[in-house]
């Protein structure tokens, strides 16, 4: 794999050499905060950064969070195509939802209380957010614990301008094997923009409900409903040239019904007892003080949530009652210091608190019990000389239920005539087990964190005047003491271990795009992934997403197509007691979206049809996924 890779670079530069009195390095020029913590133009950023920006956005309107990471190289988003409600995966370069840190506005986002205490991105609304950040590689030297294969820093909306926006969606959520046209989705907000001299405010409400799909296959299967609440509220302060604060606050609320776990076609999994509830309130303040050698923040966080099960177990024939309530708390202090023009220095210290309750028929556990604190200073120093850029790193964690220890990250860079640049980097990662993992009725208090070390080499240029842009990466990665759940058939015994076995991932990831005229763009990537057999269950190993786009003064049409191959699952069978091996199936949709404004810009119509061939396919076994459906949208602004 290598070679090919080393052979696709040393062809790149053969063929852009030829083209460079044509080139351009306007793409270089933008600034990036996700490499370092602090803004660095992407020409001398060490890392390669996949940013999702403004403009993407604009044209992603009416989709969600989960679908607009879904169509990044690198990046599987199970359950973005099935039922609303059903749970996610988050699978970046053949890792798991918790081998993957969450930011907001650089503040780590997760809920104590849930098994991999990951955060959920579907409390997250699209227009909420300026840009999108994200880092595929392991990144625990400024990112702390969970940044294993990758980080996905979101940045919101700034306050700019006195402005107001409101926008309604309706529309289907149906199977390919039924066809409901009634609306049974529902998605409305608004935000507000206010600023003064001192002050910036942005105030945004967002609400979902969908109805009419059962989560599980089935005929006359009860439709199981999803709705959520999300308010946010961002205060600036920036009196001063030098200094600015930020003050953030969150409160949202999930609602939804869900069925039994599939177990078998034998098995009835179709329930319409089981509902949850879950309330989260953050809120965060980040002051910033620039001075003449360099800058320093804090991000600060408070969290709380609470989280309501009501199960219907099949073994006793009764209704369970669950509650889960957690607190996490988070502090890092970040220094940028300039040696001279050519070197600085990056160093902090984070501090982290997490504790949770869990009451239930069968256990109770208090925050006095559940907790652990997590204590890591980290040091990184970013050289530049001549075309080359070098980062080296290092972080020492301490937690309070394992022993410490060290991590250490090394990348490069390199600009080759300003059109393209070469990137190289080994860097290690850790994964604190969770609370869930540690105290609930499946815990281990004897778990140890999750090590994780990868190497990966890249390339990314642009020529003939901009409009081509080409990217290469290869990775190869380890996991070590990976957390896993452990159960025993024949005792029935439940428990999260630390698995003895190397798990390794490998891959490539290519992306493409060719601006074709000034209003029409065409743009692809593919992913290639190959995991350990026994630790590669929903992840395809070839992906391939394509987008045509043709922008005009009023809107914008395109059309969206993915490739989806076949992956591994694996279910336990309730009526043969045994767990079963299986294979889905290898999808492909297609997508049109349509964009137009209306009334001197004050109105935008929204329309989308998704799956227009109405394929019928499979993203978790025994689980609907979503046929062909309908989406209309009327976006306001004042």
């Amino acid at each position: 794999m290598n070679k090919h890779f080393l052979w696709c670079i040393f062809a790149f530069a053969n063929i852009y050499a030829q083209e460079k009195d044509s080139l351009t390095t306007n793409y270089l020029k933008e600034v990036i905060i996700s490499s370092t913590k602090f803004k660095v133009e992407k020409e001398k950023s060490t890392q390669q950064i996949t940013v999702i920006s403004k403009e993407e956005l604009e044209n992603k309107k009416g989709q969600s969070i989960l679908q607009v990471l879904n169509a990044v190289a690198g990046i599987e988003i199970n359950g973005s195509q099935s039922v609303v409600g059903k749970n996610i995966g988050l699978y970046m370069r053949g890792g798991r939802n918790r081998q993957v840190a969450i930011y907001i506005n650089g503040v780590p986002m997760n809920d104590a209380s849930a098994i991999n205490a990951s955060y959920d991105l579907r409390l997250l609304d699209v227009n909420q957010i300026e840009k999108i950040e994200i880092i595929k590689d392991a990144a625990s030297v400024l990112y702390g614990s969970g940044a294993a294969t990758g980080v996905i820093n979101i940045v919101l909306k700034k306050q700019n301008h006195n402005t107001a926006n409101a926008y309604f969606y309706i529309g289907t959520q149906t199977s390919a094997q039924e066809s409901n046209i009634n609306p049974n989705y529902f998605n409305q907000g608004f935000s507000i923009n206010t600023k003064t001299n001192k002050f910036s405010f942005y105030t945004s409400l967002n609400s979902i409900e969908t109805k009419g799909l059962s989560e599980i296959k089935g005929i006359d299967n009860e439709a199981d409903k999803f709705s959520n609440l999300n308010l946010m509220q961002k205060i600036t302060y920036n009196s001063l040239k030098n200094f600015n604060i930020d003050v953030l606050a969150f409160y949202d609320k999930l609602k939804n019904n869900f069925d039994n776990t599939y177990s078998g076609e034998g098995y009835i999994a179709d329930n319409n007892i089981n509902n949850g509830l879950t309330e989260q309130f953050r809120i965060a303040i980040s002051p910033k003080y620039s001075y003449n050698k360099g800058e320093v923040f804090i991000n600060a966080m408070l969290s709380k949530s609470n989280r309501f099960l009501t199960l219907y177990n099949d073994w006793i024939l009764a209704q369970e009652n669950y509650n889960y309530n957690a607190r996490s708390a988070n502090v890092d202090l970040a220094n940028k210091y300039n040696i001279n023009n050519k070197w600085y220095v990056v160093s902090g210290f984070q501090y982290q608190y997490f504790d949770m309750s869990q009451t239930d028929n069968y256990t109770n556990i208090n925050p006095r019990q559940a907790k652990y604190i997590i204590a890591d200073a980290y040091l990184s120093s970013i050289f530049s000389v001549y075309d080359f850029n070098i980062q080296a790193g290092l972080r020492y964690n301490s937690h309070s239920n394992y022993s410490n220890n060290w991590l250490s990250n090394l990348n490069l860079s390199y600009n080759i005539n300003n059109f393209i640049k070469c990137f190289a980097a080994y860097n290690k990662a850790y994964i604190a087990p969770s609370l869930y993992q540690q105290y609930s009725s499946f815990g281990n208090t004897n778990l140890h964190p999750e090590k994780n070390q990868s190497v990966s080499i890249s390339a990314e240029s642009t020529f003939l005047s901009n409009k081509i842009k080409l990217n290469l990466t290869a990775y190869y990665r380890e996991e070590n003491q990976s957390i896993d759940f452990f159960f025993n058939s024949n005792t029935f015994q439940s428990y999260y271990i630390n698995v003895d076995e190397l798990v390794t991932a490998r891959g490539i990831e290519t992306q493409a795009s060719y601006a074709i005229t000034s209003k029409i763009n065409f743009s692809t990537n593919y992913t290639y992934t190959q995991v350990l057999s026994n630790y590669n269950r929903l992840i395809p190993k070839n992906k391939l997403n394509a987008n045509l786009i043709y922008n005009y003064s009023k809107g914008y049409i395109s059309l969206n197509s993915l490739y989806v191959s076949s992956r591994a699952d694996a279910f336990y069978d309730a009526t043969l007691y045994t767990t079963i091996q299986t294979k889905l199936r290898e999808y492909y949709t297609v997508s049109a979206h349509f964009s137009h404004k209306i009334l001197n810009n004050g109105f935008q119509l929204i329309w989308q049809v998704n799956n227009i061939f109405n394929k019928d396919f499979e993203e978790v076994r025994g689980y609907n996924a979503l046929g062909r459906n309908f989406k209309l949208g009327l976006l306001f602004s004042f």
